[in-house]
């Protein structure tokens, strides 16, 4: 996702947008991928794990062709709120497997 924003943005037409869609996926997917990282470490429910995974790239691509197509505005905000809920699921499951560690 991070290397196909630019690529994506330079599609459409107004450079404004492409700014806007580049610089909004990318402040989501830097806890994502910082908090995936640990969950991975949790060792979680293979299934589980690859459905989030997939999960936050749909909701990744349904924001994206919010921002790029005249959508209504309950999708971006259903996306955005699928994708902190994963997000805040992992962060979870991290902070339970590690509660004894510290």
């Amino acid at each position: 996702m991070v290397l196909g924003m630019p690529v994506i943005g330079k599609m459409l037409a107004c450079q404004g947008e492409g700014r806007r869609v580049n610089v909004g996926d990318l402040k989501q997917l830097t806890p994502f991928w910082l908090i995936a990282a640990f969950y991975t470490t949790t060792s979680p429910d293979v299934t589980t794990a690859i459905c989030l995974f997939r999960m936050f790239v749909a909701t990744k691509f349904m924001s994206l062709l919010g921002m790029m197509t005249p959508t209504p505005r309950c999708l971006e905000e259903a996306s955005f709120a699928m994708s902190i809920a994963i997000t805040s699921y992992m962060g979870f499951m991290v902070v339970y497997a590690y509660k004894d560690a510290f």
